[in-house]
């Protein structure tokens, strides 16, 4: 597998310790990959790195996805809520001025 070839969300396994990682970022010969614990980590680009097949890479990115979301829930980020609509943001304005 070539550097060019990479991109970014591939799902990438590392051959010398077995471990799946998706790439975040690509600079120079250098991944910024996350793994299963969520943490990001830099590794340099070399031949013992694959990539996974499909269902494997759509299993590992839903298990990451799910990790991060009980992650933010015990730290105890809320979401930010959009407006539906300009008229319900418009009432809340005009409710808050009263």
């Amino acid at each position: 597998m070539e550097l060019e070839n990479v991109r970014v969300f591939d799902v990438l396994r590392n051959a010398l310790n077995g471990e799946l990682a998706v790439v975040m970022s690509v600079s120079g010969d250098r991944l910024d990959l996350r793994v299963k614990t969520g943490e990001t980590v830099r590794f340099k680009f070399g031949e013992h790195f694959t990539r996974v097949g499909d269902d494997e890479a759509v299993a590992f990115r839903a298990a990451l996805r799910e990790l991060r979301k009980r992650q933010e829930a015990a730290a105890g980020k809320k979401k930010k809520l959009s407006p539906r609509s300009v008229a319900a943001l418009l009432k809340r304005l005009t409710k808050k001025k009263r």
